[in-house]
């Protein structure tokens, strides 16, 4: 894994009508969360050329791309990799390095828990109540860094809700991990 570059799109998938063409922007920073908050790899974040819904209509099928305006080489297009799941993420990975980690699923949440204190959740459905076991993280009170909500552990069982429309939530406190003072 330390040898390894990842990526949750690039410019091959998702413009040249690839694997993540059809993907939406939430999907892109749910597989963003899931592959930064790793231990090992190293993870570059692909800034797409167009907003998934300009390509994409509500049954997420391909709109006519006709009346798009083409982007040019080192023009953004939009602004996905600076959303404050994205940012929370990638603060995550800097707080937690070299961090053991458990990776497991629930149903539709993917969990990336790193050292006894931080644990990245992915629901794919989006918002939820979440009551689960957790293997790694004390207990104790917890901050999400996306939306602000208090996570609870105690007995190794996590409560609480992830706010965010992405289904997304990084929890952990400042004050309990040694380079999060951020």
């Amino acid at each position: 894994a330390s040898k390894c570059v990842v990526w949750n799109e690039s410019h091959d998938t998702y413009v040249g009508a690839g694997s993540s063409y059809l993907a939406t922007d939430i999907m892109a920073k749910q597989t963003w969360a899931v592959l930064a908050a790793r231990k090992e790899s190293t993870v570059l974040y692909f800034a797409r050329s167009y907003y998934s819904d300009q390509l994409l209509n509500g049954n997420g099928d391909k709109k006519s791309t006709h009346d798009l305006v083409q982007t040019l080489m080192g023009d953004v297009g939009t602004m996905t990799w600076s959303d404050p799941s994205v940012a929370a993420v990638n603060n995550f990975r800097n707080a937690f390095i070299g961090q053991n980690e458990s990776i497991y699923s629930n149903a539709s949440m993917v969990c990336i828990e790193r050292g006894d204190s931080g644990i990245v959740l992915v629901n794919l459905e989006g918002a939820a109540d979440v009551s689960m076991p957790v293997k790694m993280i004390k207990d104790g009170i917890y901050t999400d860094r996306v939306s602000g909500e208090r996570f609870v552990v105690e007995n190794r069982v996590l409560k609480g809700k992830i706010t965010s429309e992405d289904g997304i939530a990084v929890i952990y406190n400042t004050d309990t991990v040694p380079y999060a003072k951020v």
